[in-house]
């Protein structure tokens, strides 16, 4: 019914030949508004000079999009990551999104959500986390391909504009609302989703309002296996992951002789030296072929709720001023948990390795153990969970003024915030040393097989007595020739963006075919992120293994059937820990040291320092610009050539340890950039378009690069460090595109 607008005309009465008057007839007349915006998305795409493409508001809103990344992927040329189910980042022609600007009601804007490890944990870069917003709340998406000097600097994949509805977009009042529903019968969970929106204008037209909502919950679920990287046995830096072969299916086993030095690939080779001794034969090709870092089996399970409001105000007193107030707030909130059950002794480079059997195995002609089972595999159920929380808020004034006829200007003032809240990232694991009998068949990749095999108690995994909770690897001999410990990982977080923004823009018409356009901006970005982990000793070393002798390890160790739980994922059984249970009895959020053990957390230990930084950026931007159109050869011509300068002032700040002093660091800079622009739109013939495009474009280095946090080891006199003096990346752009508008609608 939304996308159907009918109205009722009465035809003029008429009079017949016979002199009778005709009967009056009601005409329906329904208009279809979906046709109508892509209609108009198109010829907006048209009139462009730039290389353009939009979506209008009625295509989003007939589109069963989750959020504004799902919608921005119908363009050409933008792709997009997911998480938890749902578009989360989006890559326009192959830069990915720390290379693309986006917009909202004209001002640069960051959001910021949390992220699985795999996917590089929060966002604490340059991207835009677009799964923040309900589509429903915007009137169009337009992405910038193409650049001109009008257009703020910073991209080099794409600008993206994002815009909210306001009520002179309507001509009075308008509502309109929607509600859905939808089962999944894997989750087994019903998602919710209701949009409602209401405007009017008062005073003749010239004053208006509008206010938007939209609301949703949904649970989404991950699963399957994954192969944490892939790696050979004897990768730099260890002593071998593997400890012997067997030919004849586990009979007998031969040894491999460890590697006993890190130098990189040396082991990798059959020459001898004193330290190394030659490998030859099925040892070397053993060691020398590939497998898994740990495949495991993974289920994300992911309980989502978004609510955005939106609120516009605009008045026009006279024709030619228009105030307009814009007001965005949305919420994403997120509890997260993840279950792996995986190898980890494959992964290890120091404790407990080599321990590891292999037998039964084939190597490929790539080199890869694409079938193989082991003996004396560790093996570890972990379970994490986040509780996640990402509020963003962003206000703006605009004044649109027609000084004359020719003369017209626009004054932008606006503020955002997004900030991400992670108070719980919670990691528990249970072991199992010396597993037998752990096997992977990777034979067909799309049914990918494993087998976790028996404990050395005869268990498996989906009995409590296959596991453990193993106490910091330092307390016994034993347990250190185990290997890892079991963890609790402590780490909450949070991420902070701001914009400040004010911009002029002022826009001459000098003749019928020549405009000036000219204008300035001034922008403050500020940036912070923190993160505690958790530490057991007084020089702030990270700690997230279980405290030698604490009361947990025997209280688990006693009742471990009591704290844990079964899933299932791909198929597979086995036990997790359960962190609502171990959280009831251990308080493990307390920061504190309590009698079953100690749990405090802080910023500065040596594992938590690198995520402990800020940034701020103040960037004055001046630009002239000149639109034009003519004829060439009887064909029509229009485009635009201008200059953008742009000075930027940076301060970063980070924690930088030279052995035992631990200090903040705060160092500045700033630099200038000149960014020319040009672009060409021809029509050669009637509804073809050949467009041109070149620019010098400019995007800055990304946050964690320019981190001066680091260290200085004397002792093998190296230096770790960020660099905050690094260039902005700079690249000369050429864009063509070629376009057929064969109709209307096409």
């Amino acid at each position: 019914a939304a996308s159907l607008q009918a109205g009722l005309v009465h035809a003029q009465t008429a009079t017949t030949s016979a002199g009778e008057p005709e009967k009056e007839v009601e005409v329906v007349i329904v208009r279809g508004s979906f046709r109508e915006s892509l209609r108009s998305a198109i010829a907006t795409k048209r009139a462009e000079i730039d290389i353009v493409d939009s979506i209008k508001a009625e295509d989003i809103g007939k589109f069963p999009d989750n959020n504004l990344a799902e919608s921005l992927q119908r363009i050409p040329g933008v792709a997009i990551d997911r998480e938890g189910g749902e578009g989360k980042t989006i890559t326009v022609r192959g830069l990915g999104p720390d290379f693309t600007r986006v917009r909202l009601n004209g001002l640069e804007a960051i959001s910021t959500t949390g992220g699985k490890d795999k996917d590089g944990g929060a966002n604490r870069g340059r991207g835009f986390d677009f799964n923040v917003f309900a589509s429903e709340l915007f009137n169009s998406l337009t992405v910038r391909k193409s650049t001109s000097a009008e257009i703020e600097e910073g991209s080099l994949g794409a600008t993206v504009d994002l815009r909210t509805a306001r009520p002179f977009d309507y001509k009075g009042f308008t509502m309109a609302g929607s509600l859905q529903a939808g089962y999944n019968d894997l989750s087994e969970d019903v998602g919710k989703r209701g949009t409602f929106m209401v405007s009017n204008r008062w005073a003749d037209g010239k004053l208006g309002a509008l206010f938007s909502v939209a609301y949703s919950t949904k649970q989404n679920f991950e699963e399957g296996p994954n192969s944490g990287r892939w790696q050979n046995a004897y990768s730099a830096g260890n002593a071998g992951r593997l400890q012997s072969y067997s030919t004849d299916g586990g009979r007998t086993f031969l040894p491999i002789t460890p590697c006993t030095t890190a130098t990189t690939r040396v082991c990798n080779t059959s020459e001898t030296n004193a330290t190394n001794p030659t490998l030859t034969g099925e040892a070397l090709a053993v060691t020398r072929a590939i497998y898994p870092r740990f495949l495991r089996t993974s289920q994300f399970v992911t309980d989502a709720e978004r609510l955005g409001i939106t609120g516009s105000l605009q008045y026009r007193p006279t024709e030619n001023t228009t105030f307009t107030l814009d007001v965005l707030h949305s919420e994403f909130s997120a509890d997260r948990i993840e279950y792996n059950l995986e190898p980890i002794s494959f992964s290890r480079n120091t404790a407990g390795v080599p321990q590891t059997d292999i037998y039964d195995y084939t190597i490929d002609a790539r080199k890869v153990i694409t079938k193989a089972s082991f003996n004396d595999v560790d093996i570890r159920t972990e379970m994490r969970f986040d509780e996640l929380k990402t509020s963003f808020n962003q206000v703006n004034f605009t004044l649109d003024q027609q000084f004359t006829d020719k003369f017209s200007g626009k004054l932008l003032i606006g503020s955002s915030r997004s900030y991400l809240d992670n108070p719980e990232q919670t990691t528990f694991t249970f072991e199992s040393y010396n597993v037998q009998g752990y096997k992977y068949d990777l034979t067909d990749m799309t049914k990918p097989v494993i087998d976790f095999g028996r404990s050395a108690t005869g268990c498996n995994i989906a009995q409590a007595c296959y596991w453990q909770y193993a106490a910091a690897s330092s307390t016994t001999a034993a347990t250190n020739a185990n290997g890892d410990a079991s963890l609790i990982r402590l780490r909450p977080q949070t991420v902070e963006n701001k914009f400040n923004t004010g911009a002029m823009d002022f826009k001459y018409e000098w003749k019928d075919n020549v405009r000036f356009k000219f204008g300035g901006s001034f922008k403050v970005f500020s940036f912070e992120t923190q993160e505690w982990r958790r530490y057991t000793t007084s020089d702030q070393t990270s700690n997230e293994a279980a405290a030698p002798g604490s009361g947990i390890v025997t209280e688990l160790n006693g009742n471990l059937a009591n704290y844990s739980r079964a899933v299932t994922v791909a198929g597979l059984t086995y036990l997790v820990p359960d962190l609502d249970k171990i959280r009831a009895k251990f308080d493990y959020n307390c920061n504190c040291t309590n009698q079953w053990g100690q749990f405090t957390v802080n910023k500065i230990n040596n594992n938590a320092r690198a995520n402990n930084r800020s940034a701020q950026e103040e960037d004055t931007a001046l630009y002239v610009q000149s639109d034009f159109q003519t004829e060439l050869a009887s064909m029509a011509v229009r485009g635009n050539l201008g200059v953008r300068y742009v000075g930027t002032s940076q301060t970063v700040d980070g924690f930088f340890s030279r052995g035992a002093v631990l200090e903040k660091i705060t160092l500045k800079r700033s630099y200038e950039d000149y960014l020319p622009s040009f672009n060409l739109t021809i029509e050669p013939m009637e509804n073809v378009l050949v467009r041109f495009a070149a620019a010098k474009a400019m995007s800055r280095p990304t946050l964690a690069s320019l981190s001066p946090a680091g260290s200085i080891n004397t002792t093998s006199n190296t230096l770790s460090i960020g660099n905050p003096y690094l260039d902005p990346i700079r690249a000369n752009t050429y864009d063509m595109s070629i376009e057929w508008y064969p109709s209307k609608d096409t």
